[in-house]
């Protein structure tokens, strides 16, 4: 479980994210990031469609997510906030855990990059 500190909450949040953020892709899995106005702390959010599938096949592409985000935190930037989106043209239907990590940990280091 991604600690509580540690994951956006508020709406308000979310829609910042998404336009004053840049985004990077990877097949499975969309990053969103943008500065956040405190330099000392990262936050992450998840976003998983309902074009995904029904609320149980979502609940689990969601608990993937967050495990992976967990386990790659320290990678994460200080300062910045992420946004982790299911991409709705990849097929999530038998992926394993180690795919989504992997994929997490590429679009985090393809993110740090920059």
């Amino acid at each position: 479980m991604l600690p509580r500190a540690y994951r956006l909450h508020k709406n308000y949040q979310f829609k910042y994210i998404y336009s004053h953020g840049t985004s990077y892709y990877s097949k499975p899995i969309v990053l969103i990031r943008a500065k956040s106005k405190s330099k000392d702390t990262v936050r992450a959010g998840i976003s998983v469609s309902n074009k995904i599938g029904k609320a149980v096949f979502r609940n689990r592409v969601k608990r993937l997510l967050r495990e992976s985000i967990r386990e790659n935190l320290p990678l994460l930037k200080q300062g910045f906030n992420y946004i982790f989106v299911a991409s709705t043209k990849f097929d999530f239907g038998n992926v394993s855990y180690r795919t989504v990590r992997d994929s997490v940990h590429y679009v985090i280091q393809k993110s740090e990059a920059d």
